[in-house]
């Protein structure tokens, strides 16, 4: 893409990026991320550096994606460890985990700030998170972590055509948030229920089903697929895997973004099956 084919929202944002001079950006696997990094390459190039802070809440897929994406664009990636089930804070998963979970973040994104000699943090974060309850965005901009998307009024569909014209992979991919986000607030986080929550998830999108959640409780789920007809039609399937995930009672509804806390009794179920302790 030559430059002359930017729109000027995205001249606009290289400009201000390119005068940072030198950068990181936060690229977790998604859309969002993977658009900022794309353009924040376009204006400081090898000044610029990718981060991945991988956990136990950051899927296999996402992992591989954030990959992907810092392949196709061409920037240096670094990808870290983390343990966040040692962070009491995460663990407990009150309404507030979400800010545990970016302190450990930003964390190691400042070490690595201050060793690369980066200006700034970036982050992917867009106008359309500004109308939900996210208290991560606290922990960024505790850590003055820069959202570019934000200051130019940058939304949600308006980032998935940069990203389409950046010919990024995952231009599509829905909103999907780490494996934690499954989990209801107010039950501790374990490695087992992410792990179950994960090979769930990953089991339904090779079924094809794209926008999708396997919220998590215990011996019991509820998956919230948005193709609803072709899950009734594979809801036998489904239930017998999950239960071989060691699920023991199965509901399938229709995902409907920003339900999970809701009462159980305004959700769609299409079937639920209790089997035998």
């Amino acid at each position: 893409m030559s430059k002359n084919n930017f729109s000027g929202l995205e001249e606009k944002i290289i400009s201000s990026i390119k005068e940072k001079g030198s950068a990181i950006v936060a690229l977790s696997g998604g859309v969002d991320s993977a658009a900022i990094c794309a353009l924040a390459f376009r204006a400081i190039g090898k000044n610029l550096t990718a981060v991945t802070i991988t956990s136990e809440a950051l899927s296999k897929q996402d992992l591989n994606d954030a990959k992907l994406v810092a392949k196709k664009i061409g920037c240096r990636h670094i990808v870290v460890e983390v343990e966040k089930l040692s962070d009491d804070g995460f663990k407990e998963n009150s309404p507030l985990r979400c800010y545990f979970c970016r302190k450990i973040d930003t964390k190691e994104m400042l070490k690595l700030k201050e060793k690369i000699g980066a200006e700034v943090i970036i982050d992917g974060a867009h106008i359309d998170d500004l109308g939900d309850f996210r208290p991560g965005m606290k922990a960024m901009s505790e850590a003055k972590v820069w959202s570019p998307f934000i200051e130019f009024g940058v939304s949600k569909n308006q980032i998935r055509e940069i990203a389409k014209e950046f010919s990024i992979p995952i231009f599509d991919k829905p909103a999907g948030g780490c494996t934690s986000s499954r989990i209801p607030h107010g039950t501790p986080i374990t490695r087992e229920a992410l792990a179950r929550v994960e090979k769930s998830e990953d089991f339904l999108k090779g079924l094809g089903f794209k926008a999708l959640r396997v919220r998590d409780y215990g011996e019991s789920c509820r998956v919230q697929i948005d193709n609803f007809k072709q899950a009734q039609l594979m809801q036998k399937k489904i239930i017998s895997t999950l239960e071989n995930f060691g699920y023991k009672q199965i509901s399938i509804e229709k995902y409907i973004p920003g339900t999970f806390n809701r009462s159980a009794e305004n959700s769609i179920p299409i079937t639920e099956v209790i089997t035998k302790s």
